[in-house]
């Protein structure tokens, strides 16, 4: 990462990388034999939806989130289809740093993670593990543009249900700044339709929330079909759990951490029909 930094502040450092327009910010620098944990928002989101996990984990962790190209308090155009995006990422953040890490995303972001855990086995590499929150199994994606396409009110409305807002309040100032960003990240979900996600060698941790609207509980069996080595679990919280629950996401994050040091690095048991 370069020395292009935003001011810290008690969510963190953000600094660009030197190959691209990625942003990783840090709220922790941990040990170097600890975990390092690295965070992908959701669609519309930014880095600093993670401080509150951040702040439940281990201080021994280092704890990072990243900031996508040309949002709000990134760098760069945005991107608005996912393997660009991964792209991007693999080289904004470095093979090295991704294979030596944990990589964690929520929603959107959970697709992200799958994909370039899945692109980075594909080059013979691959992280300790991934974890994908609140995220429908690849196979539940439709390609019918009907999220990038809303008009500017359905989208508005959507974005303010999914944060919990009153559709009242009077939001058009922030909603020009994020409404691009928010189409475009509505066009990597729907490119993520079709494409293979399967990871072969990575643990996965899949979690899910029963009050969760956007993601039923009923696709958790799916899962098995995506990882030979999968964990199911349930955060409470709704779709956003990882705003509403971090200290459960934390804990859960933790154990699934320690089971694979214990392990070896390695899950050994098939969790695919059911948490364990």
């Amino acid at each position: 990462m370069s020395v292009d930094t935003q001011q810290s502040t008690r969510c963190g450092a953000l600094k660009r990388s030197d190959a691209g327009d990625v942003g990783l910010r840090t709220f922790r620098h941990g040990g170097i034999e600890d975990a390092h944990i690295i965070c992908l928002p959701f669609g519309g989101g930014s880095s600093h939806i993670f401080a509150g996990v951040a702040g439940q984990l281990p201080t021994s962790w280092t704890v990072s989130a990243v900031e996508y190209p040309g949002h709000l308090h990134g760098w760069g155009e945005v991107i608005d289809h996912i393997d660009p995006l991964c792209e991007a990422l693999i080289r904004g953040l470095g093979v090295s740093i991704l294979e030596s890490s944990w990589i964690m995303g929520h929603s959107l972001g959970g697709l992200i993670s799958l994909r370039l855990t899945h692109l980075l086995e594909r080059y013979g590499r691959r992280p300790k593990g991934c974890i994908a929150c609140a995220v429908k199994p690849p196979s539940r994606i439709d390609s019918s543009p009907h999220l990038s396409n809303l008009s500017r009110k359905d989208m508005l409305s959507r974005w303010l249900d999914m944060l919990g807002q009153d559709r009242s309040t009077n939001n058009d100032a922030l909603f020009d700044l994020i409404e691009p960003i928010l189409r475009a990240d509505m066009r990597v979900y729907e490119s993520c339709a079709g494409l293979d996600m399967a990871l072969t060698h990575t643990p996965l941790l899949v979690l899910s929330s029963e009050g969760d609207e956007i993601v039923p509980l009923q696709y958790d069996h799916e899962w098995g079909q995506v990882a030979p080595h999968v964990q199911t679990d349930r955060v409470e919280g709704g779709h956003l759990f990882v705003l509403s629950n971090p200290s459960r996401l934390a804990d859960r994050l933790v154990r699934f951490v320690q089971d694979l040091h214990a392990a070896g690095g390695n899950i050994t048991v098939d969790y695919s029909n059911g948490h364990p």
